[in-house]
């Protein structure tokens, strides 16, 4: 492996290292060129004399995965990079939902993983004394989630205080394999039944859900929490997500009187 960077104990033990200095963990492939952005962090390190390990496209669900290198002896350098000179203010991300039943089939990290995110982001923003936020992107109608996870989603976003002004409704698109579930009601990589939201009123109700508090998403809230037997989120209470139906009549305004002068 020489010339490449480590990506396994093997590879330390061929370099004489015990401990690396930086571990880069990567969502993509390991590519040892300048034209992939982790590659060339990881040189830049290298080049100022630390030694840096890359653990590339790890398993999520696997802790054993992200410590295949050991513990770093400096750390994980690339989120405090990232906030230390490159983030504006806002930092986008897309956790694209919260229940562990969708974010598995979609193949993303669960709740747990990101509110550990969002605690580290905090917290490496307050150690250098930035105020940048988090801008999350929410998915609805996603294969596989059902009514209740998209009130467990609803739950989320009004606990940590989120108001997403846009929201998206899942799009089927070629050669994905969220697609294949749409099309087929089947997960390819396992077999099992998936469930997809496909009728209108359904599709619609996930994606009000995801901003409740408009005046114009109260009725159908409402109607989408009672059909999930949730109706202890209907209330004035502070973790109700919406009031209940006015009963009263709506008064028609009167016209204002004409000034008469006497």
């Amino acid at each position: 492996m020489e010339g490449f960077l480590p990506v396994s104990r093997a590879d330390m033990k061929a370099c004489g290292w015990d401990q690396l200095d930086f571990v880069f963990v990567s969502g993509d492939a390991y590519v040892d060129h300048p034209s992939f952005g982790p590659a060339i962090i990881c040189r830049v390190l290298e080049s100022h004399g630390y030694k840096v390990g890359i653990i590339p496209q790890p398993d999520w669900r696997s802790v054993r995965d992200f410590s295949r290198l050991g513990k770093p002896r400096l750390g994980f350098p690339f989120l405090e990079e990232l906030c230390r000179h490159h983030i504006s203010g806002q930092l986008k991300i897309a956790p694209e939902h919260i229940s562990d039943r969708v974010t598995r089939l979609m193949g993303k990290s669960n709740k747990k993983t990101y509110l550990t995110f969002v605690k580290r982001f905090a917290s490496i923003n307050a150690r250098l004394g930035k105020r940048q936020y988090l801008v999350p992107y929410f998915l609805s109608s996603h294969p596989g989630a059902e009514l209740e996870d998209a009130v467990e989603l609803a739950v989320f976003l009004h606990e940590m205080g989120y108001h997403p002004e846009q929201v998206q409704d899942f799009i089927p698109t070629p050669g994905t394999l969220a697609t294949c579930m749409y099309y087929t009601g089947l997960d390819p990589l396992t077999g099992e039944h998936v469930y997809t939201a496909k009728s209108r009123e359904e599709k619609g109700m996930q994606r009000a859900l995801m901003q409740y508090w408009l005046p114009q998403n109260r009725e159908i809230v409402r109607k989408a929490l009672r059909l999930a037997h949730r109706e202890d989120l209907i209330g004035y209470g502070s973790k109700c997500l919406v009031c209940p139906a006015d009963t009263h009549p709506k008064r028609k305004r009167q016209k204002p009187r004409k000034k008469v002068q006497l």
